[in-house]
Formats: C-alpha cells, structure tokens, sequence
C-alpha cells in the first residue's frame, strides 16, 4: 500500500503523489480515521492481480456511506488497478463511474494511461500526451497531477 492507517488519524491529506505496482493506494484498517482528502494523486499498475484505489476494512456501523472517512476525492489518475474503492461492508466499486454516482467523490478522476517516461527505470515524469500535465485540482493547489515535474520528487518502497 502506498499509504496505510491503522486508527485514529484525522483530517489527513494526500495529494500530488505516485503509486506504482501498489496493491492500495490508499488502505486504512480501523473504523476510527475520518476525514482523509485526495487530489492530484496517480495510482497506476500492470500485471493484473487484486488491487484498489481506496480500501477500508473497518467502516462505520455497517453503512455503505464511505463519507465519515473521506471528506474529498477528485482530480487523481488511477490506471490498472482492478477495483476503484471497497469496504468491509461489501461495497465494492469496479469503476469509477460507479464509485462517482454512489459516493459522489472523484467526478474529476482519470482512468487513462499516464504516460510516464520510463516506469521501469523508476522516472515517473509524465511525457508531453499525458492527460494528466495540466488538468489537476488547480486553484491554490498544483494543476499537475503526480510528483514527479514539481520539484519534490522522491521514490520509496512498497510498505
């Protein structure tokens, strides 16, 4: 998982990152973190297997309302992952569009290609046609999607 939450974190924010060959980008195990954020994220994989944008195991009370743990989500790039977001409930969502008309998050959410210039060799810069350059969150927050062309990028490990 790109990141993980065990319990209890607040109001967190997540934006302007790269997932690669993750099985979550996003995992949280107990019921009592709420309010996560989202934007300008680029979660991508290949190679098929099991794996999600947004995975809670623990969910409040048994509801299919993913609200009390995400305040908002838009303006990310998930690619070849095999399910957009799921909880313990038994409320899975394969595609964004369906996860967007239930949850109402991620209307703003791509699910194309990327287009990075040499995943492989770890250089997650985006090429010039990939869709996600220009059309990010915007406002006070970065028009980009992804780290990488920002000035901060950094590549780590797979927890």
């Amino acid at each position: 998982s790109a990141f993980y939450h065990n319990h209890n974190v607040r109001r967190p924010k997540y934006y302007n990152n790269v997932s690669y060959q993750c099985d979550r980008f996003f995992w949280q195990w107990q019921l009592n973190s709420i309010d996560s954020e989202f934007w300008n994220n680029i979660a991508a994989r290949t190679g098929g297997g099991s794996s999600w944008f947004i995975d809670i195991i623990n969910s409040l009370g048994g509801s299919p309302d993913f609200s009390p743990h995400i305040a908002y989500s838009d303006y990310n790039a998930v690619h070849g992952l095999s399910s957009f977001a799921q909880n313990a409930d038994g409320n899975q969502y394969t595609t964004r569009a369906a996860w967007t008309t239930a949850q109402g998050f991620d209307a703003n959410t791509g699910t194309s290609d990327p287009l990075f210039t040499n995943a492989a060799a770890e250089d997650f810069t985006l090429q010039a046609g990939s869709p996600y350059l220009s059309n990010g969150r915007g406002g006070a927050y970065a028009t980009q999607r992804g780290a990488f062309g920002l000035g901060n990028a950094r590549v780590g490990t797979d927890w």
